[in-house]
């Protein structure tokens, strides 16, 4: 059993709120908080902002602590593309994940991450821009393509 497990569950039993009722505040279905609780599936950092925004701070505190100790490198993933969306790619930390209390393989599994998601990013990047200098309707006039309505609205913009 995961420490996030053992935490939630202890945040049920302790009497603080129950399922239904953490459910009702969040908007996370019941079926979802009783995989969390059960080590079924671990939630997203969506769904863990919104669990601790209706705890109080101790146990916020504590279950917060208790997955960021549990990530792995699925886990590492999904909070990677979940924060990506998130954040501006030229961070002010160039490693912000420095402060979290990670293992060595969790540490390099999220650099391994952090790495694919900029190499992705900059390629993206690099697409754009040769889409930019290129754009249909010179690549169109070119070609002498005729025909669809696309191209030839696109070609009198450009013209």
């Amino acid at each position: 059993m995961s420490l996030f497990t053992t935490q939630l569950q202890k945040t049920f039993d302790g009497g603080g709120i129950t399922r239904p009722e953490l459910s009702r505040k969040t908007g996370i279905q019941y079926a979802t908080l009783s995989n969390y609780a059960t080590g079924r599936s671990t939630p997203d950092s969506e769904a863990m902002r919104a669990i601790c925004a209706v705890l109080d701070a101790k146990e916020a505190a504590a279950l917060t602590e208790a997955w960021l100790r549990d990530l792995t490198e699925g886990n590492l993933s999904r909070l990677v593309r979940v924060e990506a969306k998130n954040m501006p790619l030229a961070a002010a930390e160039p490693e912000p994940w420095a402060r979290l209390p990670l293992n060595a393989q969790q540490r390099e599994a999220l650099e391994k991450l952090a790495r694919a998601v900029v190499n992705y990013t900059e390629w993206e990047q690099l697409l754009y821009s040769i889409t930019d200098v290129l754009p249909l309707s010179r690549t169109a006039r070119k070609m002498k393509v005729s025909g669809t309505r696309a191209v030839n609205k696109a070609a009198a913009k450009a013209g």
